[in-house]
Protein backbone atom coordinates (compact mmCIF):
# COMPACT_ATOMS: atom_id res chain seq x y z
CA UNK A 1 0.00 0.00 0.00
CA UNK A 2 1.40 3.28 -1.09
CA UNK A 3 -0.59 5.65 1.11
CA UNK A 4 0.95 8.92 2.18
CA UNK A 5 -1.87 9.87 4.55
CA UNK A 6 -3.80 7.65 6.91
CA UNK A 7 -7.54 7.31 6.39
CA UNK A 8 -8.30 9.35 9.51
CA UNK A 9 -6.16 12.25 8.28
CA UNK A 10 -7.75 12.05 4.82
CA UNK A 11 -11.26 12.16 6.26
CA UNK A 12 -10.30 15.02 8.59
CA UNK A 13 -8.83 17.06 5.73
CA UNK A 14 -11.84 16.36 3.53
CA UNK A 15 -14.20 17.42 6.34
CA UNK A 16 -12.27 20.66 6.81
CA UNK A 17 -12.38 21.16 3.03
CA UNK A 18 -16.15 20.64 3.04
CA UNK A 19 -16.53 23.34 5.70
CA UNK A 20 -14.30 25.69 3.69
CA UNK A 21 -16.29 25.05 0.50
CA UNK A 22 -19.50 25.71 2.44
CA UNK A 23 -18.11 29.01 3.72
CA UNK A 24 -16.98 30.06 0.22
CA UNK A 25 -20.26 29.07 -1.39
CA UNK A 26 -22.86 30.12 1.13
CA UNK A 27 -21.38 32.52 3.69
CA UNK A 28 -18.59 34.77 2.48
CA UNK A 29 -19.31 37.66 0.15
CA UNK A 30 -16.94 39.01 -2.46
CA UNK A 31 -16.03 41.93 -0.18
CA UNK A 32 -14.31 39.52 2.23
CA UNK A 33 -11.03 39.37 0.30
CA UNK A 34 -8.88 38.17 3.21
CA UNK A 35 -11.30 35.36 4.11
CA UNK A 36 -11.59 34.29 0.47
CA UNK A 37 -7.84 34.34 -0.03
CA UNK A 38 -7.24 32.37 3.16
CA UNK A 39 -9.78 29.69 2.26
CA UNK A 40 -8.43 29.39 -1.27
CA UNK A 41 -4.88 28.99 0.03
CA UNK A 42 -5.92 26.21 2.40
CA UNK A 43 -8.07 24.49 -0.24
CA UNK A 44 -5.20 24.66 -2.74
CA UNK A 45 -2.87 23.17 -0.14
CA UNK A 46 -5.36 20.35 0.48
CA UNK A 47 -5.55 19.81 -3.28
CA UNK A 48 -1.75 19.49 -3.48
CA UNK A 49 -1.77 17.01 -0.61
CA UNK A 50 -4.50 14.89 -2.21
CA UNK A 51 -2.97 15.03 -5.68
CA UNK A 52 0.08 13.21 -4.26
CA UNK A 53 -2.08 10.74 -2.36
CA UNK A 54 -3.95 7.79 -3.81
CA UNK A 55 -7.17 8.53 -2.00
CA UNK A 56 -10.36 6.57 -2.47
CA UNK A 57 -12.29 9.40 -0.85
CA UNK A 58 -11.15 12.37 -2.94
CA UNK A 59 -13.15 11.44 -6.06
CA UNK A 60 -16.36 10.83 -4.11
CA UNK A 61 -15.75 14.01 -2.14
CA UNK A 62 -15.31 15.99 -5.37
CA UNK A 63 -18.63 14.73 -6.74
CA UNK A 64 -20.46 15.49 -3.48
CA UNK A 65 -19.03 19.01 -3.28
CA UNK A 66 -20.06 19.72 -6.87
CA UNK A 67 -23.58 18.47 -6.16
CA UNK A 68 -23.73 20.70 -3.08
CA UNK A 69 -22.57 23.71 -5.08
CA UNK A 70 -25.57 23.32 -7.39
CA UNK A 71 -27.68 24.78 -4.59
CA UNK A 72 -25.57 27.87 -3.92
CA UNK A 73 -26.15 31.31 -5.35
CA UNK A 74 -22.87 32.64 -6.76
CA UNK A 75 -21.43 35.27 -4.41
CA UNK A 76 -18.46 36.34 -6.48
CA UNK A 77 -20.06 37.38 -9.75
CA UNK A 78 -23.00 39.55 -10.68
CA UNK A 79 -23.23 37.96 -14.13
CA UNK A 80 -25.79 35.40 -13.00
CA UNK A 81 -28.38 38.15 -12.61
CA UNK A 82 -27.68 39.38 -16.14
CA UNK A 83 -28.09 35.81 -17.43
CA UNK A 84 -31.50 35.56 -15.81
CA UNK A 85 -32.48 39.06 -16.98
CA UNK A 86 -31.51 38.23 -20.55
CA UNK A 87 -33.42 34.95 -20.43
CA UNK A 88 -36.54 36.68 -19.19
CA UNK A 89 -36.23 39.30 -21.93
CA UNK A 90 -36.07 36.57 -24.58
CA UNK A 91 -39.25 35.04 -23.14
CA UNK A 92 -40.90 38.47 -23.39
CA UNK A 93 -39.93 38.65 -27.06
CA UNK A 94 -37.27 41.33 -26.51
CA UNK A 95 -33.74 41.08 -27.85
CA UNK A 96 -31.18 41.52 -25.02
CA UNK A 97 -28.57 42.44 -27.62
CA UNK A 98 -30.62 45.52 -28.57
CA UNK A 99 -31.84 46.65 -25.14
CA UNK A 100 -30.17 47.84 -21.98
CA UNK A 101 -31.64 46.98 -18.57
CA UNK A 102 -31.52 50.64 -17.53
CA UNK A 103 -33.93 51.45 -20.40
CA UNK A 104 -36.48 48.82 -19.30
CA UNK A 105 -37.13 49.87 -15.73
CA UNK A 106 -40.87 49.44 -16.19
CA UNK A 107 -40.53 45.65 -16.38
CA UNK A 108 -41.39 43.58 -13.29
CA UNK A 109 -38.50 43.31 -10.81
CA UNK A 110 -36.32 45.52 -13.01
CA UNK A 111 -35.05 47.63 -10.11
CA UNK A 112 -34.08 44.51 -8.16
CA UNK A 113 -32.22 42.99 -11.13
CA UNK A 114 -30.49 46.26 -11.98
CA UNK A 115 -29.32 46.56 -8.38
CA UNK A 116 -28.03 42.98 -8.39
CA UNK A 117 -26.29 43.09 -11.77
CA UNK A 118 -24.59 46.42 -11.06
CA UNK A 119 -24.27 49.62 -13.05
CA UNK A 120 -21.81 48.31 -15.62
CA UNK A 121 -24.10 45.55 -16.80
CA UNK A 122 -27.28 47.61 -16.42
CA UNK A 123 -25.96 50.43 -18.59
CA UNK A 124 -24.72 48.23 -21.43
CA UNK A 125 -26.21 45.91 -23.99
CA UNK A 126 -25.80 42.20 -23.44
CA UNK A 127 -22.55 40.79 -24.72
CA UNK A 128 -23.57 37.13 -24.56
CA UNK A 129 -24.01 35.33 -27.90
CA UNK A 130 -27.43 34.23 -29.19
CA UNK A 131 -26.87 30.57 -28.29
CA UNK A 132 -26.29 31.59 -24.68
CA UNK A 133 -29.43 33.72 -24.78
CA UNK A 134 -31.45 30.61 -25.59
CA UNK A 135 -29.89 28.77 -22.66
CA UNK A 136 -30.77 31.72 -20.42
CA UNK A 137 -34.32 31.69 -21.81
CA UNK A 138 -34.64 27.96 -21.10
CA UNK A 139 -33.60 28.54 -17.49
CA UNK A 140 -36.08 31.42 -17.20
CA UNK A 141 -38.83 29.28 -18.69
CA UNK A 142 -38.20 26.35 -16.34
CA UNK A 143 -37.67 28.64 -13.33
CA UNK A 144 -40.93 30.47 -14.03
CA UNK A 145 -39.94 33.59 -12.10
CA UNK A 146 -38.07 31.84 -9.27
CA UNK A 147 -34.49 33.13 -9.29
CA UNK A 148 -33.07 30.23 -7.27
CA UNK A 149 -34.58 27.69 -9.69
CA UNK A 150 -33.27 29.64 -12.68
CA UNK A 151 -29.77 29.66 -11.18
CA UNK A 152 -30.00 25.92 -10.47
CA UNK A 153 -31.04 25.21 -14.07
CA UNK A 154 -28.23 27.38 -15.44
CA UNK A 155 -25.72 25.52 -13.30
CA UNK A 156 -27.03 22.17 -14.50
CA UNK A 157 -26.74 23.21 -18.12
CA UNK A 158 -23.46 25.07 -17.94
Amino acid sequence: MNRILSEKIQITLLTISAVFYYLLSFQIERKGFIQVLGLYVFLFAFYIIFSKNKSNYAFIFGILIRLGLLFSIPNFSQDIYRFIWDGRLVLEGLNPLNTRPIDLQELPNAAWFIGKMGNLSANNYSNYPPVSQYVFALAAYIGNGHVAVEIFVLKLIL
